[in-house]
């Protein structure tokens, strides 16, 4: 309603600047802040809470509060050996994509999707991972079985590599 063609936000003629108070590279720093007044340190450490808000594109204040008061009801209401960076994962999560996160109780959305493929996908990188454990072996074997006989045979190896460089 008040922008004009340039982008700019006008009322009544007159440009009103909006300097963001939060954006992504100093969001870690609010979010470490409120954690240190709630004197909850030990239960979210600083290097999650950075990771967590590298991930939240279009960040403001009013939401980091929302998502931060809304983790301190659940926390309170829920058990409390459940692991708190799973449950701030997922508050965040309810925040950023509340279509989503809604339609997990009917088992249904992306994330609901994302976990029921979890199996197959960690079975897909275990089969990776042994055949390239395969691959590795072969090849210790192949260089092991790399031998030279007599000490001739290895100086002349060895002065071969000299002269080819």
């Amino acid at each position: 309603m008040f922008k004009d063609s340039r982008g700019r936000v006008r009322f009544f003629e007159f440009i009103i600047p909006v300097i963001p108070f939060i954006n992504p590279s100093n969001a870690g720093e609010q979010l470490t802040r409120m954690i240190a007044n709630a004197r909850l340190e030990n239960m979210l450490p600083k290097e999650f809470t950075e990771d967590v808000v590298t991930f939240i594109d279009d960040i403001d204040m009013r939401m980091l509060i929302n998502i931060f008061h809304e983790y301190q009801v659940y926390r309170i209401a829920l058990q409390p050996e459940l692991s708190q960076a799973n449950l701030f994962s997922m508050i965040v999560y309810k925040n950023m994509y509340p279509e989503d996160f809604g339609e997990l109780p009917e088992r249904k959305g992306k994330l609901y999707n994302f976990f029921l493929g979890r199996p197959v996908y960690a079975e897909k990188l275990q089969s990776d991972n042994r055949e390239k454990i395969n691959q590795l072996l072969a090849q210790i074997n192949g260089i092991e079985k790399e031998t030279q006989n007599d000490i001739k045979e290895l100086r002349a190896v060895y002065i071969n590599h000299i002269i080819s460089r």
